[in-house]
């Protein structure tokens, strides 16, 4: 990281490149390991090998994109008017 640091300050972009590259597949493999290791030592926790996929997904928020949408369209609308009414009145006030 540091040495991506000191590279990108120098202006070595594609040195800078290179080395977060290789400090991110290496810091790829420091996660597997420790992640396989952790479940490995507590498989009460995270299922161990026989850990399933659950056959529905929780409902999660309060709808969000879920729901029909209607209340996202009219934000979309009114926001879109308001910023088209700024624009024009803006033109004016320039113009004149």
């Amino acid at each position: 990281m540091l040495a991506t640091f000191d590279q990108r300050v120098a202006g070595d972009y594609e040195e800078a490149t290179g080395s977060y590259r290789e400090g991110f597949q290496f810091m790829f493999g420091v996660g597997e390991a420790l992640g396989g290791a952790i479940s490995a030592q507590n498989p009460d926790e995270f299922g161990g090998e026989e850990a399933a996929m659950p056959e529905e997904m929780p409902q999660t928020g309060m709808g969000g994109t879920s729901s029909n949408g209607w209340m996202t369209t009219l934000w979309a609308s009114v926001t879109a008017l308001m910023a088209g009414g700024a624009a024009l009145f803006l033109r004016k006030k320039k113009n004149a």
